[in-house]
């Protein structure tokens, strides 16, 4: 039996330890760019973080969150999807963000044995337009300061998906591409751990 290696590495993901990648990235064998980013959030829970990306966020917070990269962010109701602006390499990318069922991407028993205290799974894709090309995935294991934040970019796959690889999953999933996920998810996650405590426990309880 073939082993699809996106959900292999998402199965590594619960894993207690650390895996052999866990920051940086690399091109499974299914042609899909994975880009891999440990956090140690101080102060932060896996609660908290996952109670800020279900939308508990003021466009004014989303730029705090990332102030040299983060541009606007809008609620899309019809698709159920966050619009988001990010400067990217001197331009602006516009992309849309949908939160998924963690049940697709982890097998509901073993999440649950699992010692982790957050997992948020989303698609993520151009704003114009229905399709998809990514994946992000995250997940937390609280610590006594705070938690570790594993997260997970699977650029280049694809809904509907291509007929064939081309050059449109090598743009998506190239290592410039890689590279520029890499460095901005690291700096946005340390901005957050440095305000989301005090926003969450102000508003979580209202």
């Amino acid at each position: 039996m073939t082993i699809d290696p996106m959900h292999e590495e998402l199965s590594r993901m619960l894993e207690a330890g650390y895996a052999p990648l866990e920051s940086g990235f690399r091109r499974l064998d299914s042609g899909v760019m994975m880009v891999a980013a440990l956090h140690r959030l101080h102060g932060v829970k896996g609660r908290m973080v996952d109670w800020w990306l279900d939308r508990h966020f003021s466009p004014e917070e989303f730029h705090r969150w990332h102030p040299g990269d983060h541009v606007s962010w809008s609620w899309d109701a019809r698709r159920s999807a966050a619009i988001v602006e990010h400067r990217v390499e001197g331009g602006i990318q516009r992309l849309k963000i949908q939160r998924r069922d963690t049940a697709a991407y982890f097998d509901p028993e073993h999440l649950a044995e699992a010692a982790v205290s957050a997992a948020i799974c989303s698609r993520g894709g151009p704003a114009e337009g229905d399709g998809w090309t990514s994946h992000v995935v995250h997940v937390c294991r609280d610590i006594d300061d705070g938690c570790e934040m594993r997260s997970r970019f699977f650029l280049g796959d694809f809904d509907p998906p291509l007929p064939a690889p081309g050059p449109a999953q090598a743009k998506v999933g190239s290592a410039a591409a890689a590279r520029a996920i890499l460095q901005h998810t690291l700096e946005e996650y340390a901005h957050l751990a440095r305000f989301l405590p005090e926003v969450y426990a102000r508003r979580a309880s209202c």
